[in-house]
């Protein structure tokens, strides 16, 4: 299943530069999730897969929360379902940016 969903983003990046003007900036916002003290990092593994994709100047910020999340805070420590009240487990927002050259 991983590798069918990294494929796909293969896919959809390599659509995504071909449509995107010269110079042109993509960003997307993921999370990394941790879970009972793991992180598994998707940020900088969707940052390998833009270069991949020939985008360059890829840059990863922390996502200012404000109050405001994308996803639950945090994942169930065994199950790795998202919950709001979950212990030990957790998600870290970034955005990550890229410009076509």
């Amino acid at each position: 299943a991983l590798r069918v969903y990294v494929n796909g983003i293969r896919c959809h990046l390599r659509e995504v530069h071909r449509v995107v003007a010269p110079a042109g900036i993509v960003a997307y916002s993921l999370a990394n999730t941790i879970r009972q003290g793991r992180v598994f990092d998707l940020v900088c593994g969707f940052a390998a897969l833009l270069a991949e994709a020939q985008f360059e100047d890829v840059e990863i910020t922390e996502r200012r929360q404000e109050g405001r999340r994308i996803l639950p805070a945090g994942r169930h420590g065994v199950t790795g379902q998202f919950a709001t009240n979950a212990n030990g487990s957790g998600v870290r927002e970034m955005v990550v940016y890229a410009r076509r050259p």
